[in-house]
Parts: C-alpha cells; structure tokens; sequence
C-alpha cells in the first residue's frame, strides 16, 4: 500500500469535497480523501490518496516520486482524474507530492507482551511492549492507533502500582502485570479478527465492478438501521473492545 498527500495542477469537479471517493477493480484499489486546510487563506486543496500495489509490481521505491503516484493514479484511479488526454478530455495531473509513505498490509502479534529481563530469583527490569511493537494489522477502520492508545492507557495505573510497589505488595502488583497483559493480547486478537473479516469482504468485493457496486449498496443500505449502524461504530471505534 502507499499513502500520500498531494495537490492538483487544477480544479475538478470530480475531486471529492466532503467525502471519500473509493475505487476497485479485481486486485487494484484507489482512494481520494480531501483533508482540510491547515491555513484557511491557503489556495491550495489538499488530498490523501491511497493505493494498493500488485504483488507482480514488486515493492513501492522507499524515496516515493510524484511520478510514481501519477503512474498509479492514471492506472487504477478514476477515468476523470488521469493524466492521459487520450482517456480524459480534461487532463489533471498531481501538482505537487506533500508528503508519502508505503507499507505492507499483513497481520502479526508478539508471542508475549511481558518479558522480564535477568535470570530466575534475579530482579531483572520488566519489558512490556505496546501499540504496534505488540500487534500490528492491516488499516481497516482505522483501529491500529486507538488500539495502541488503550494499551497505553490501561497500562497506567498498573505500572504506576506496580513502581510503588512494597515489598509486601510486590507479588500482588507483579500479577496485575500478567493480568494485564494477557488481556491486552485478547483484545489485540480480538481486533486482528475483525480487521481480517473486513478486508477479506473488501476483497471479495473488489473482485468485480459487480460485486463492488453491490457491496457498497448493501452497506449503504445496513447503515440507514440504526441497530446495525450503532453496533458498527461501537465495534470499529473500539468502544466495544476496550
């Protein structure tokens, strides 16, 4: 996959203003997002587009040209955004490259979250990972940085005991670190599923122009059921995964 901001060398009006613009066809995927202005005098409309690149393209450059991006965005954007007079009448082309990144979509946990440093009987220091040097997933609904943000959170007031532990309490405070962890890892496996369920129907969908047409009226149409819409957002916002 690779990210960018980036803006164009004119206006259209099939440049989204307040919404999300998706596009896929068997294996290939495109994505337009307008991003608000960080100066309200600026003339300059900001966009992040999204890509995915074919295993059979190899890897994306580490050093990601704008010439790369147009390259993608004429082969898997839409027809209106290309860069090809020959496919649009009005050609549009990527003005300038703001910022770009790349990375590889997969799924991984750590085996464990806790690792205590210093042999048996020793009293080594404690390493606890967190965020995405614990678990890491693919970008669906965005659930990566809140899930990090928990573990951090959650991590506090048992490490806080735990530093103010007496020798007294050490055994006991030392368990709310295992208890800890453990159930930070349910939760992680718990959003690792649910990302996985979802990109396997993204795939599933993006299988054929049909499919993707029907997938996305059939969303569109759960949403509008508020028992379904609310129970969608508690789980993607992580609220029903603390």
């Amino acid at each position: 996959m690779v990210f960018a901001d980036v803006t164009f060398s004119a206006e259209s009006p099939h440049l989204p203003t307040n919404e999300v613009l998706g596009f896929a066809e068997g294996n290939k995927n495109f994505g337009v997002i307008p991003l608000p202005k960080d100066d309200p005098d600026s003339s300059e409309d900001i966009y992040r587009i999204g890509f995915n690149v074919p295993l059979s393209a190899g890897s994306p450059p580490s050093n990601i040209s704008t010439s790369y991006l147009q390259q993608y965005l004429d082969g898997q954007g839409p027809f209106a955004l290309s860069s090809d007079p020959s496919v649009n009448p009005q050609p549009i082309h990527i003005a300038k490259t703001i910022w770009a990144t790349r990375f590889r979509t997969h799924a991984a946990i750590a085996d464990r979250f806790l690792i205590r440093m210093g042999n048996e009987g020793d009293e080594g220091g404690v390493v606890i990972l967190v965020g995405d040097a614990a678990h890491i997933h693919a970008p669906a609904g965005g659930m990566g940085m809140n899930l990090g943000i928990r573990d951090a959170i959650f991590l506090g007031p048992v490490l806080a005991a735990h530093v103010a532990s007496t020798p007294e309490s050490l055994v006991e405070n030392d368990k709310r670190l295992d208890e800890y962890v453990g159930d930070r890892r349910e939760r992680a496996l718990s959003t690792i599923k649910l990302t996985k369920r979802i990109m396997g129907l993204a795939s599933i969908a993006g299988s054929s122009r049909h499919l993707y047409t029907l997938g996305f009226w059939i969303v569109r149409l759960l949403a509008k059921i508020p028992m379904i819409k609310n129970r969608l957002v508690w789980n993607v916002s992580g609220l029903g995964n603390r």
